[in-house]
């Protein structure tokens, strides 16, 4: 019975539609978290950088990360699709150019020491509506690798247990290094949810010198 039901839910999270449907919905959700994040309007430090920086420099690398699950996701269905080849350059190249116009757009809001507070931006969310938004992200985005890593199940040979967990999944590194590369830097894409995650729950207005007001 529940060998039966563990079967079914993997059948249905490796269909196409909820394959693609978790990797748009993620990466509309990356860029919505980006422009979400307090620590861009911050000059704090962040890792030996400024909290703005550090911001983008992360936004950067996600959206990188969400290219090549892209492009492990349409590169095997590539020569059944009519679509002209490298059509989604533009596309990559329109998220890059919002994440930098955002960045552009972002005014640095430092609380001096007076006695005047300064209200948090209109459109910046509560602290436990943030949370909810990168913890669904940190979800979304181990379902894709588990997604990944069940699809290459018949891709494996060997009888160790490193050839099953590792070496031989995603096509293998000597039969396909882009595709084995691809696969398991899904692991590096998690890690930075949950550095993200750790900063939003542990955000404190003081920490990146923004007024009191913005903990809400």
């Amino acid at each position: 019975m529940i060998t039966d039901i563990v079967t079914s839910i993997i059948q249905v999270l490796l269909t196409p539609f909820m394959r693609w449907g978790l990797f748009i919905t993620v990466l509309i959700l990356n860029f919505v978290a980006y422009f979400q994040d307090p620590m861009r309007m911050s000059n704090a430090i962040c890792y030996f950088i400024e909290c703005r920086n550090f911001a983008f420099v992360t936004s950067i690398l996600t959206f990188t990360l969400d290219i090549l699950t892209f492009l492990g996701l349409y590169l095997p269905i590539k020569e059944y699709s009519n679509l002209p080849d490298y059509w989604y350059i533009p596309l990559i190249v329109l998220g890059y150019a919002i994440i930098a116009q955002i960045t552009i757009d972002t005014k640095i809001h430092i609380e001096e020491d007076t006695n005047q507070f300064e209200p948090p931006p209109n459109d910046l969310w509560p602290k436990h509506r943030r949370i909810i938004l990168y913890t669904s992200i940190l979800v979304i985005n181990i379902l894709i690798f588990i997604q990944f890593f069940l699809d290459s199940n018949d891709k494996y040979q060997g009888d160790k247990v490193i050839d099953f967990v590792l070496l031989n999944r995603f096509g293998t590194f000597t039969k396909n290094k882009l595709s084995f590369l691809i696969g398991w830097l899904g692991v590096l894409g998690v890690l930075f949810d949950f550095i993200s995650l750790g900063y939003q729950q542990t955000y404190e207005a003081c920490m990146y010198n923004q007024s009191n007001t913005w903990n809400f």
